[in-house]
């Protein structure tokens, strides 16, 4: 089958080839260092939980992750096949939903997000939400595109860096982001310490599975309401800012 692209043309006659569909491998590397000195310095049991933490894990937490996409849907999900994934699955970044499966319907803008938190899945489903994007002048290449900035703050505080090219034509990208001109292939949230750039993108036609979304009918809930789940968990004092940290990237 032929693969569904389509070309324009530059004023000196070169044509760029535009990607309707393909695969992009994303790694996705924290800091866990800085945020257990940002969030878990509060008392002495959280002390004493960085402390350990530093002591048997590496600075950086990465994770490959694969978003496979055509013009009407898109896939993100964690690749299972990634050096060190199994050994490290219970890495407690993990379990603040660290390891989510997102499916979005560019048609029916519509997402569904397979999430674990504290050891529950839950399945979240929503309506894709608007992103007051603000573009920037500056730009960088990433996987072989040259990609321009634009920032955003989500969740009303978030503040969000992503580079997107626009010769990939769906407007997906990392997690839950989306609404740029074109393809998000790096993405940083700077005050969280963490970043997902793009290393590969391979324009082939899509797993037949892209579309086997999840039946959103069976124990789904929406975004909103898994926020008032985690702001009713003792454990998460609204006030505190490793709860609010917690609570932001369960949401992202």
């Amino acid at each position: 089958m032929v693969l569904c692209y389509s070309c324009i043309y530059k004023s000196t006659g070169q044509s760029i080839k535009m990607v309707h569909e393909g695969k992009i491998s994303y790694e996705r590397k924290i800091n866990v260092y800085a945020l257990l000195n940002k969030y878990y310095a509060t008392d002495d049991a959280l002390k004493q939980f960085a402390a350990e933490y530093k002591n048997n894990h590496p600075q950086f937490q990465v994770r490959t992750f694969t978003l496979t996409f055509n013009d009407h849907i898109s896939v993100f999900a964690p690749e299972k096949e990634t050096d060190g994934f199994s050994d490290d699955k219970n890495d407690f970044l993990d379990m603040l939903a660290g390891l989510n499966t997102v499916w979005t319907s560019f048609d029916s803008r519509e997402r569904i997000s397979k999430k674990i938190v504290f050891d529950k899945t839950y399945t979240i489903s929503d309506s894709l939400k608007n992103i007051r994007w603000k573009m920037t002048s500056e730009t960088r290449e990433i996987a072989g595109y040259v990609c321009r900035r634009a920032n955003a703050v989500i969740s009303d505080s978030l503040y969000v860096v992503a580079y997107y090219t626009d010769q990939i034509v769906p407007k997906a990208g990392p997690e839950s982001l989306h609404g740029l001109p074109g393809m998000i292939l790096g993405l940083a949230l700077p005050h969280e310490h963490v970043t997902w750039f793009a290393s590969k993108v391979s324009v082939i036609k899509p797993m037949e599975n892209i579309a086997k979304v999840p039946d959103p009918e069976k124990n789904k809930i929406t975004s909103d309401e898994l926020q008032n789940i985690l702001l009713k968990n003792p454990a998460l004092p609204i006030k505190d800012k490793r709860s609010q940290f917690i609570i932001r990237k369960i949401l992202l």
